[in-house]
């Protein structure tokens, strides 16, 4: 009679074990159901991110920050080259974090292409394998992007409101060793400038881009963009924007100031000539035309958000017109009136002071965690000033370089015409480093 209590209460523990076992499983999955990420995946832009120690070491601290927030399935490390086979070991340093990191890698070295066939081909093809769930949204960020733990991202906004296509996330300058000096100081006050304008933005129409560092994208409007995108890099984000823009519908992309999103900003003063004069301030002339168009097309006066906008293009086009004629005023007053341009010096320098200060006492009131040193506030006006010698320099870069480049072809007529995208694999579990080798003669005459 014991034997039979015994075994009776032993298969009794053996049913509770496991329809406890079974609810744990259910909640688990219904809290994962719960998560801000659950429907969202991560796509981190690589070129030689383990090329040297200090970018092994920026790179993992990527991936480990952003596991914070996404699960390691839903993170996928896009690293992109020259050749058919990866140069570094990108690979491995992801796995070396997590195995359940998705890896892969495009023969073409281009961050832009390098998202639109992982949102196109890989990110689709792995949801037919079951390999991952199905992604609405995908944040876009590069390999020096530590996410915040608090990172948020407005799920209940964009469920309510289909016509949000991207979520503008302001950014902070930050150092990997976590004590910037007075440059990065001085760039984190220009970044938080710049996302008070793209908040201004928001709050009239729409932003009118995404920060190139970080951006959160509805993935059927990605697909959209990046099929009219040229992959330029330099300005792709705001090509990006411009795309959405221009099909003068309600498609939006709002601001999301709740998170600052930290990216590593250059510390040494050539750094930071070479990232403005050959990238940042080289857009405002690349993009030239492309102020002008919005500005006086016909189509742009039917359209809200193109009419809100419109001042934030006029004021490009006069900073480009400004930048030509910087050179003849600047060489024309230390000629001949060298105590007027130390007047207008002067002049400048009070109107930025200004410009922080109401920045800082009153934009700020409630994030004083966020204000600047008094140091940091005396020296950025006269790091301002050496912003528009970076302009110069772009000016310079533009007219002797750039503009005699090649225009390159849209990711579309590549598609539609010319066909010679890489095509998927044909099953999920593959070698990157061998892919791609039998397309060696494909590759060469493309």
């Amino acid at each position: 009679e014991d034997d039979g209590i015994t075994h009776h209460s032993s298969e009794s523990s053996i049913i509770n074990s496991d329809t406890s076992s079974s609810t744990d499983i259910k909640s688990l999955e219904f809290v994962l159901e719960q998560n801000i990420t659950s429907n969202c995946c991560l796509m981190i832009a690589c070129h030689l991110s383990t090329m040297t120690n200090e970018r092994y070491s920026t790179f993992t601290n990527t991936l480990r920050s952003a596991m914070n927030v996404f699960p390691p399935s839903h993170i996928f490390v896009c690293d992109n080259g020259p050749t058919l086979q990866p140069q570094d070991q990108t690979q491995w340093a992801a796995q070396e974090v997590h195995p359940d990191i998705n890896y892969l890698y495009t023969p073409e070295g281009n961050k832009t292409f390098a998202f639109y066939w992982c949102n196109k081909y890989w990110i689709p093809f792995l949801e037919a394998h079951d390999k991952i769930p199905q992604f609405t949204y995908a944040v876009i960020i590069d390999d020096d992007v530590p996410l915040p733990h608090d990172l948020h991202i407005p799920q209940e906004q964009l469920t309510k409101d289909t016509t949000i296509k991207a979520v503008h996330f302001p950014i902070t300058a930050a150092s990997p060793d976590g004590h910037p000096n007075l440059l990065v100081k001085c760039q984190d006050i220009e970044y938080k400038m710049a996302a008070v304008h793209k908040l201004f933005q928001a709050t009239m129409a729409r932003c009118l881009s995404c920060h190139g560092a970080i951006a959160l994208w509805d993935r059927e409007a990605l697909d959209e963009i990046f099929y009219e995108h040229d992959t330029v890099f330099n300005g792709e984000d705001m090509y990006m924007g411009l795309s959405l823009l221009r099909k003068r519908d309600d498609s939006k992309i709002i601001s999301c100031a709740q998170a600052i999103v930290p990216t590593y900003a250059p510390d040494a003063w050539t750094v930071l000539f070479r990232q403005r004069v050959k990238s940042w301030e080289l857009t405002s002339h690349k993009k030239t035309f492309s102020y002008f168009f919005e500005v006086f097309h016909p189509s742009s006066f039917c359209h809200k958000a193109s009419l809100a906008l419109k001042p934030y293009f006029l004021q490009e086009l006069l900073a480009v017109i400004l930048d030509w004629l910087r050179v003849f005023l600047l060489c024309g007053l230390l000629l001949r009136d060298w105590l007027g341009l130390i007047l207008m010096t002067l002049i400048f320098t009070t109107v930025l002071y200004i410009a922080v200060a109401i920045f800082q006492l009153v934009v700020l009131r409630e994030r004083k965690e966020l204000r600047c040193t008094l140091c940091t506030y005396l020296l950025f006006p006269w790091y301002r000033l050496n912003g528009l010698l970076f302009r110069l320099g772009a000016l310079c870069q533009n007219l002797l370089v750039y503009s005699h480049e090649r225009t390159n072809i849209k990711i579309g007529v590549r598609e539609d015409e010319i066909r010679d995208i890489p095509p998927c694999p044909p099953h999920p579990d593959i070698d990157w480093f061998t892919v791609w080798q039998g397309d060696d003669d494909t590759h060469q005459s493309s």
